[in-house]
């Protein structure tokens, strides 16, 4: 089994986050995301969160537009994997959608290969 990613996303880039997740599987990644953790019915529990946070190697978080229904989930969730020191990568379609994610590596969405190669990358200087 391959090295553990959390991916974050708010519902309406679903898409793009299973384009990632396979494209990252491809590449022998294990990935996790919050709509396959093992949860009640109404979503995953913090604890479940917390628990694929920390046995996660990296988060990948889909940086959504300001006020896309679920961007508070990805920043919430962004900040939990910060605050637990792990390495975050911002995948974004456009840039100045993720001046809130400045700090972090930002990828852009339209090039997966770079992506995978990224998250690799932040792998091996672990």
């Amino acid at each position: 089994m391959g090295a553990h990613v959390f991916l974050s996303y708010a519902s309406a880039d679903r898409a793009l986050a299973d384009e990632i997740t396979r494209s990252l599987g491809e590449a022998g990644l294990t990935v996790t995301r919050p709509d396959t953790i093992a949860a009640p019915t109404d979503g995953p529990s913090l604890d479940a969160l917390k628990t694929a946070l920390t046995n996660a190697d990296v988060m990948i978080a889909i940086v959504p537009p300001t006020g896309t229904p679920g961007s508070n989930n990805v920043s919430f969730e962004v900040g939990a994997a910060d605050a637990l020191d792990k390495p975050v990568v911002a995948v974004t379609n456009d840039v100045s959608d993720a001046i809130d994610f400045g700090r972090f590596q930002p990828v852009s969405a339209k090039d997966l290969p770079d992506l995978v190669r990224h998250v690799r990358a932040l792998l091996k200087g672990q």
